[in-house]
């Protein structure tokens, strides 16, 4: 009798402990909505008035040597702020795997403001970067905030520090659902229901903050037609090896750019190169500025010539990795989908033409394409799958989707290309032990 009653009191002590971890879950997920809020309203607004400026400055002579004043500050202020925290370059994920994983034990409260202010500008400065993986570290900071404010143990410090990771992925793109399994693929690499369970209470409580300010609408708005027909799916396996190839391309560029920014004559103008960028392109091609989300729009209409998308993706390419490898804080998910974007506009283009179908599903090639850009080079393919299909507001295309992520899994896998995070984290690893 007495080991029932031991055995009954430790169940419900277990499920009483599972409810409490939702609620502190749901919790961190309030508090981390509200903070990715602020973030993405005043990146919004940083980067309004400097457009606003740029096009004056384009214009008026005056305007010009303020703007070019504003652009000196904006990067000797995150140079500042690299040297007041290190561990804010960056995308800030690999930074979360690491103080999880014991590597990092990261100042939460100093990293909220360093990474909340620095992302601010660079982002609002026109840097081609993402918020992703910047609300990804601030959520999860807001986590481990939390844990050390109320005194909890160190194993409850790793699933809020989880959640509020999914929390800031949410609250960056309006995805509740691959915000939870973001944290089971990509932060845990496995699945546990109170895991899963304290991620969904997170991420659903963001979404709702986040929903309340920006709206339900999703992040992408896009016209696309009927499905592709069967007959044509092969296209996708052939899309598919493509993103593959292009994804090991993106993670050995990534880690080449790192390494010449480690060069001595590199170092002091480290900051300065990715703004020195920015006034250029301001003149020569502004269409690259920002993070780029709404050239996924521009790239499904099918009136882009394919010359002129084979430029936008070079060029934007460059710039990211120039601004990325040059430890600027910021992400990589929104730039990935726009380049996922722009290769599947492209071959949707080169595939209507040669089997006479046009343009009619280009729409389905973009959204396939971002999906598997993402599963090629983060090789997370379930949450590319479904943060696309909430990005987009459909799921009429999880066949293709699923099929194009899984082809470029494999093919980015069979070439022996590390996933990014966990090359970022190596790197991470090798830097503080060196």
């Amino acid at each position: 009798m007495y080991f029932v009653h031991k055995t009954i009191k430790a169940i419900g002590q277990f499920k009483t402990f599972k409810y409490t971890l939702m609620l502190k879950g749901a919790l961190v997920g309030a508090l981390t909505g509200i903070l990715i809020v602020f973030f993405r309203l005043s990146v919004q607004k940083i980067w309004e008035i400097n457009e606003q400026i740029m096009g004056y400055a384009h214009k008026n002579l005056l305007f010009l040597f303020v703007w070019i004043f504003i652009l000196i500050f904006i990067s000797l202020a995150i140079s500042f702020l690299l040297k007041l925290e290190p561990m804010i370059s960056g995308s800030g994920i690999p930074q979360v795997k690491a103080d999880m994983g014991g590597e990092l034990s990261l100042k939460w409260w100093k990293v909220i403001i360093c990474k909340f202010t620095g992302c601010v500008l660079a982002l609002g400065g026109g840097l081609s970067l993402g918020r992703e993986g910047p609300s990804v570290l601030l959520g999860s900071m807001v986590g481990k905030g939390f844990c050390h404010i109320t005194k909890r143990t160190k194993s409850e410090e790793g699933f809020l520090m989880t959640c509020g990771a999914g929390a800031g992925l949410t609250a960056a793109f309006n995805a509740p659902v691959a915000g939870a399994i973001f944290c089971l693929e990509e932060m845990n690499r496995n699945f546990s229901e109170k895991t899963l369970l304290t991620a969904m209470a997170s991420t659903i409580t963001a979404d709702f903050i986040a929903s309340y300010v920006f709206g339900l609408k999703p992040i992408f708005t896009l016209k696309v037609g009927g499905g592709i027909p069967l007959k044509y799916y092969w296209l996708f396996i052939a899309l598919g090896v493509l993103l593959g190839i292009f994804g090991v391309i993106f993670n050995k560029c990534l880690d080449k750019f790192q390494n010449i920014y480690k060069q001595p004559f590199m170092k002091r103008l480290k900051t300065s190169i990715p703004f020195i960028m920015v006034f250029v392109l301001s003149f020569l091609y502004p269409v690259a500025l920002g993070s780029g989300g709404h050239l996924v729009e521009d790239v499904t209409t099918g009136k882009l010539l394919i010359s002129g998308m084979c430029l936008l993706f070079i060029i934007k390419f460059l710039f990211f990795m120039f601004c990325f490898g040059s430890g600027a804080p910021g992400g990589i998910f929104m730039p990935l989908l726009v380049f996922g974007a722009i290769l599947g506009s492209i071959f949707g283009e080169i595939s209507g033409t040669c089997f006479g179908f046009g343009s009619i599903y280009i729409g389905e090639f973009v959204i396939v394409g971002m999906a598997g850009y993402f599963a090629a080079v983060v090789r997370a393919p379930i949450t590319g799958i479904i943060l696309i299909s909430e990005m987009t507001g459909t799921l009429s295309h999880l066949l293709a989707l699923s099929l194009v992520s899984l082809v470029a899994y494999f093919t980015a896998d069979i070439l022996k290309a590390k996933p990014v995070y966990d090359q970022l984290l190596d790197r991470i690893v090798g830097d503080l032990k060196g």
